[in-house]
């Protein structure tokens, strides 16, 4: 305060009402010196994170605060022509003294795994400049000056010991390993094995921060998880990273806006990380979930072969491929319209009705918002779920000794009908020799007219306990699609 009002957080922040303009002719110059810790709880308390501050909050020689000051009048003195006004306050509530500490020569030894004499200890320390007394036995009494104001304690001391004595003399010993009875943790396991099959189909790991900020949840409309869900941090180092993730898409976003704005076009990428969510006032929550993120080209330039953009099906490839080789089988996929991912270009896949996971093409209105003019496509699955839904053990079967009959079918089909709805109603048919049903092939065209396509199917047939034959296929072929049509409708 100047008497009669405050002018300023003292240490953090400087009011207006005292501030200097291009009408300022008189200054009140002040040197201080402020205890570190009441300063930073001041700014964490208030919020402001200022130059003033930050020094402050660090520390320095309170005996140098009057040099400081004779020095700053001298500079304004010379270089600006001002006129030095007698008298000087200094207000402190003591004298600072310097610091005594002690300080065992065994326990320097001790720390650094070293064999160092008395004289060599003695030595750092008037290398240093600092005064000292020795007990004649074990033990000295170090004056630390105050412009040392990191040093507190005598681990302090054995550090200084160590870094003027040099870090490379220091002999590392061989550790003893001592086997932990405790077992493996399968999950851990699992994640490395996820991690494994992901490099394996050709995708770079990410390392993404747990901590985002408003503007990312702003373009992603928030959408992954409510607003209720949002876990905030107290008393965050800046406004972009003041909450936790609810999933990985917002910080893969981040990098891929990051390389793109660098000239790096093509990205093929996964991250396993935890995100963070609360339900209800004080349940919290932590899980691990693996993000997968694609966009640009396919793979580099090639002369003889040209890439072509990345699709929804290479994600849904890459996908198919991770749970077939966890021998997660009977998968369903049900478009339940997350805002976040384009209308007609997402899953959310269920095994039973368990949803472990969402691919999808980001939807255009993000990637604007990005200012990124490229398709991006993403994946996010629970690891916990796919931990517990693979196969435990995987049963190796024998080659067919017969061989199998292939037949394919066309069928011409609405729009609005789904091939995975037409999937569905060849599995419900009961068959002995149907092994397999694939899609072979989507035709639209003008002659078929608007809103219709023509779908091409292949079926497998084989009789395990001998060779089938050729009427006997074409039977059970027709049994199946003549089914298959009535069904339909």
């Amino acid at each position: 305060c100047d008497g009669t009002k405050p002018v300023a957080v003292a240490g953090v922040m400087g009011g207006q009402n005292s501030e200097v303009s291009n009408t300022t002719k008189n200054v009140l110059l002040e040197s201080a010196y402020f205890d570190p810790s009441s300063i930073r709880r001041t700014s964490k308390r208030l919020g402001l994170m200022t130059d003033a501050s930050r020094r402050f909050e660090r520390g320095c020689d309170p005996n140098m605060v009057p040099k400081a000051l004779d020095r700053a009048i001298m500079l304004m003195q010379e270089l600006a022509g001002g006129k030095v006004a007698k008298g000087l306050i200094d207000v402190k509530i003591g004298e600072f003294e310097e610091k005594v500490i002690l300080c065992r020569v065994k326990r320097v030894n001790r720390v650094l795994g070293t064999n160092l004499s008395v004289g060599e200890v003695e030595n750092v320390f008037r290398r240093l400049g600092f005064a000292f007394e020795w007990d004649g036995e074990n033990m000295f009494n170090v004056s630390v000056p105050t412009y040392r104001f990191d040093i507190s304690q005598e681990v302090d001391l054995i550090e200084e010991v160590a870094r003027l004595y040099g870090y490379d003399n220091l002999h590392r010993k061989t550790t003893s390993f001592h086997n932990s009875k405790q077992p493996h943790s399968e999950v851990f396991f699992f994640e490395r094995e996820i991690r494994g099959r992901m490099i394996s189909e050709g995708l770079q790991e990410f390392l993404t921060c747990d901590l985002i900020g408003p503007s990312l949840l702003e373009i992603v409309h928030g959408s992954v998880m409510s607003e209720d869900a949002l876990v905030k941090v107290l008393n965050p180092t800046s406004i972009e990273q003041s909450c936790l993730r609810t999933s990985l898409l917002p910080g893969l976003l981040q990098v891929v806006k990051y390389n793109y704005d660098h000239q790096n076009h093509d990205i093929s990428g996964f991250e396993i990380g935890r995100i963070h969510f609360k339900q209800g006032e004080d349940q919290y929550h932590e899980e691990t979930v693996v993000g997968i993120i694609l966009s640009g080209n396919n793979h580099p330039h090639h002369w003889g072969d040209k890439p072509r953009e990345v699709d929804f099906f290479d994600l849904k490839g890459i996908v198919e491929n991770m749970l077939d080789g966890l021998g997660i089988k009977n998968l369903t996929y049900k478009n339940n319209e997350l805002p976040h991912f384009h209308t007609g270009r997402q899953a959310s896949i269920y095994i039973d009705q368990l949803e472990m996971g969402t691919i999808g093409e980001i939807h255009p209105s993000i990637t604007r918002k990005l200012d990124v003019p490229q398709r991006i496509f993403f994946a996010e699955f629970n690891l916990q779920d796919l931990f517990a839904s693979r196969a435990k053990d995987q049963v190796m079967q024998s080659i067919p000794v017969y061989p199998s009959s292939e037949r394919d079918w066309t069928v011409t089909l609405q729009e609005s009908i789904l091939i995975n709805d037409i999937f569905e109603l060849i599995r419900s048919i009961d068959s002995r020799l149907l092994k397999n049903c694939d899609l072979r092939d989507v035709y639209r065209s003008e002659k078929l007219g608007e809103g219709m396509k023509n779908v091409t199917f292949r079926f497998v047939y084989r009789d395990v306990k001998k060779t089938i034959a050729q009427e006997t296929v074409d039977r059970e072929h027709a049994r199946i699609t003549d089914r298959v049509r009535s069904l339909i409708g």
